[in-house]
This record gives structure tokens, sequence and C-alpha cells, in this order.
């Protein structure tokens, strides 16, 4: 019974440990595609749509929605991107990456002038 139990935990480990090799090789995947400099193809959005939807399963952290919102502002759908990138906020409000990303996703100039602010606090300026 003992050795059963050990094995399956065994298995469980070995399974929780694959599934989160590939979450980090498709949020590494998709934040190549992303960052490539040049505006994404419809080709790659969709790839980096679909490497992100497998990336999120069992992801407690919210980078694979910072990401979906650089997609959105990739594809030109910057209402969408500050949607997901408010979520963001108010679920982790400490997250600079994601305050960078509401700033350069704003859609008018009070959440530009919040994400400033709040990225005022979070990386004060070095003098």
């Amino acid at each position: 019974m003992l050795r059963a139990l050990l094995a399956l935990f065994a298995i469980m480990a070995c399974a929780w440990f694959a599934i989160g090799v590939r979450q980090a090789r498709d949020v590494d995947h998709a934040t190549a595609l992303l960052s490539a400099g040049s505006r994404i193809s419809h080709r790659n959005a969709e790839q980096v749509a679909s490497l992100l939807t497998g990336a999120q399963l069992l992801n407690p952290d919210q980078e694979v929605n910072v990401l979906r919102a650089q997609l959105a502002d990739e594809r030109g759908d910057r209402p969408l991107a500050e949607r997901i990138l408010r979520q963001v906020v108010a679920a982790e409000p400490t997250n600079a990456v994601a305050w960078v990303q509401l700033a350069r996703s704003a859609t008018n100039g009070a959440t530009l002038r919040q994400a400033f602010a709040r990225l005022s606090v979070l990386v004060p300026p070095v003098h």
C-alpha cells in the first residue's frame, strides 16, 4: 500500500513538473514572438494566443494575462488590452511590468497619468 502511494505521488510530481516546463516554454516562446520588434503577423498572433492558452493552466501569477494584453495591443485592440491590464493591476497592484504595459496601452490621459503615478511609487527615479 505504501509503495503504491509513493508511486502515485512520484507520478503526480512528474506530471506537475512536466506541466510547469511546458508552461515556461510556452510563455518564453510567446514573449519572443511578441518582442520581435515589428508588428505581429496574423499567423504569429494566432500562435501566441494558442501558446498563452496552454500556459494559463495552473499558472497562479498574472504574467500570461500581461502577455494577453500585449497581444491585444499588438492587434490594435487597446481597449481590450486596457481592460485586461486593469484586472491584472487590481489583482497585483505592485506588478510594475503590468503598470508599464498599462501606460503603453492607455486609451486616455487619465489612465496614462494613473499608470505613471503608480510607477513613480513602485519604481522611484534614481537621482
